[in-house]
């Protein structure tokens, strides 16, 4: 008796599924629209509302059972890979990881109730106002975000930009943000009007790699990659009062002294400038170092700066007597890596690592360094030893997070990933040289884990 109650039991916990309809998608997609994968769907149970999202950026309401179609809409030309209904199920999130776009639906209304989306390529640069209420990001795509910290929002983007943005930096009143790019401008946005009122330009064009301005608002400075120039204008009047000659590589880096209107500036023919823009007789003093310069903090009280080199190292110089004050070996601290591609070991390719983003704290006291690696280094600066290092990700797909290549992808001919695959026609694809997001001919390839740009909040 207790066997058979057992087993009704178990009769009744069971949940039986059967099918009651099969529709097809084609009738709502129309007759002449193009074949396109599901890709993400949802289901809100009270509402008896189904969402469907497609791999051509559409996505369809039906009500069910019947499967009568409410609403169509493209939102982009991306895949929709992720959709999820709020609670009362008048809300639809709607995530398209191509274009790092999410957005909020309300069907009924059918209108939007938020729209978000970040940069398409890599972000290059990024400042923090102030105040530090907001963040400025600029990215290879041409674009210049504002985003809120306390929400974490972008309520602005400016897109009057033609090429990757290489500078950014916040007024000293954080009402303007100033960008460069390489496209050959340097642009000023007021950011109580949502505009792009002033434009900066050079003789000739010049593809502008860093950015300065000073603590007064009132100097903007550029250095040119292509061109080993430094340039100044005027934000009052967007004349161009000097172009500051002397450097024989590109310039890498631009910074101002908080006190004094010293600029600084670093190059990859191995030096540090400090100019003094309002006295206009050249360089007042040139630091000579052994490797290409990448990077360049001043500390905040200007009395102080730390050069970033290729060859690893953070080395401290005294800005009024040119001495070096302190050197740390932060090679080591990068970590060793090896992507899918190389040829060398991991420590053999660790020679090629530096620190290429520099920020001092608030009170001087420490520093934080960040380059091509996963790792983000806190030194002391009065000790010169390594406080603390995080990890920017444990992602495995990024290229680069390896010390040692996965032997399940290894054969007799070496790594799986170094062999060409032939088409269905039998040629190979060629690779193009010299392609910064990844290589073209390939179908599939793994961004690389990298850090462009590290800041601390001045607050």
């Amino acid at each position: 008796q207790e066997v058979a109650t057992r087993d009704a039991e178990k009769t009744e916990d069971k949940i039986l599924y059967k099918r009651l309809a099969k529709h097809n998608y084609k009738e709502a997609r129309g007759e002449g629209a193009a074949y396109a994968k599901l890709t993400s769907a949802a289901y809100h149970k009270c509402t008896h509302i189904l969402c469907s999202g497609f791999e051509d950026g559409a996505f369809f309401l039906h009500e069910m059972p019947d499967f009568n179609l409410i609403h169509s809409l493209s939102i982009s030309d991306q895949s929709i890979i992720s959709i999820e209904f709020n609670k009362p199920g008048d809300w639809i999130a709607l995530g398209c990881a191509g274009l790092g776009q999410l957005l909020v639906w309300e069907w009924q209304s059918e209108s939007y109730v938020l729209k978000q989306q970040g940069h398409f390529n890599n972000m290059s640069c990024l400042a923090y106002s102030p105040d530090g209420q907001y963040i400025a990001t600029g990215g290879d795509d041409g674009k210049v975000k504002v985003w809120n910290t306390s929400s974490g929002l972008c309520f602005v983007t400016f897109n009057e930009h033609l090429g990757g943005i290489s500078g950014v930096a916040f007024s000293q009143s954080g009402q303007v943000v100033v960008t460069a790019s390489l496209d050959g401008t340097v642009r000023a946005f007021d950011l109580n009007r949502y505009r792009n009122f002033r434009t900066f330009t050079s003789p000739r064009p010049v593809q502008f790699s860093s950015l300065a301005l000073d603590s007064s608002g009132e100097i903007v400075c550029a250095g040119g990659l292509d061109v080993f120039e430094i340039f100044v204008w005027s934000m009052k009047t967007g004349r161009l009062l000097e172009v500051l000659a002397g450097h024989e590589g590109p310039i890498s880096s631009l910074a101002f002294s908080t006190g004094h209107a010293i600029l600084a500036s670093t190059s990859w023919d191995k030096t540090v400038k400090l100019w003094d823009i309002f006295e206009s007789k050249g360089s007042r003093e040139t630091i000579l170092l052994g490797s290409d310069v990448l990077g360049l903090a001043y500390r905040p009280d200007g009395a102080e700066v730390a050069v970033s080199t290729l060859n690893g190292h953070i080395s401290f110089w005294d800005v009024h007597s040119a001495v070096q004050t302190g050197s740390i070996e932060g090679r080591p601290d990068l970590g060793y890596s090896r992507k899918e591609l190389d040829k060398i070991t991991a420590k053999k390719s660790a020679g090629g690592k530096a620190f290429t983003s520099l920020c001092y704290t608030a009170d001087g006291q420490c520093i934080l360094a960040a380059g091509r690696s996963k790792n983000v280094c806190i030194y002391s600066v009065a000790d010169q030893i390594l406080i603390r290092k995080f990890e920017i990700s444990c992602n495995l797909s990024f290229d680069g997070m390896e010390e040692y290549l996965d032997r399940r992808k290894m054969t007799e001919w070496g790594s799986l990933a170094l062999v060409d695959e032939a088409a269905e026609d039998g040629k190979t694809s060629i690779a193009l040289p010299g392609v910064k997001k990844g290589d073209m001919s390939s179908r599939h390839w793994k961004p690389e884990v990298l850090v462009s740009c590290v800041r601390f909040s001045p607050t």
